[in-house]
């Protein structure tokens, strides 16, 4: 069943856990699925084994954003 096919989801921390467990489910279901993640390395391997098993992903890491104090 592709009930997402033709939709893009972002999915942050999705390198591991439960988020990397949605991001392979909803490729699963037709999506193309931004692998957001802090580590860049770990971002791209989720990806790549998304891709890997036939399905849509894109890796981008994000570094935390510097907060300045006023």
């Amino acid at each position: 069943m592709n009930r997402l096919e033709g939709k893009n989801v972002v999915i942050t921390g999705a390198a591991s856990g439960i988020a990397r467990a949605a991001a392979e489910l909803m490729t699963a279901e037709g999506a193309t699925v931004l692998v957001a993640d802090l580590d860049p390395a770990r971002a791209e391997e989720a990806a790549t084994a998304i891709r890997e098993t036939g399905g849509s992903a894109l890796a981008r890491a994000r570094s935390r954003p510097s907060v300045r104090r006023c």
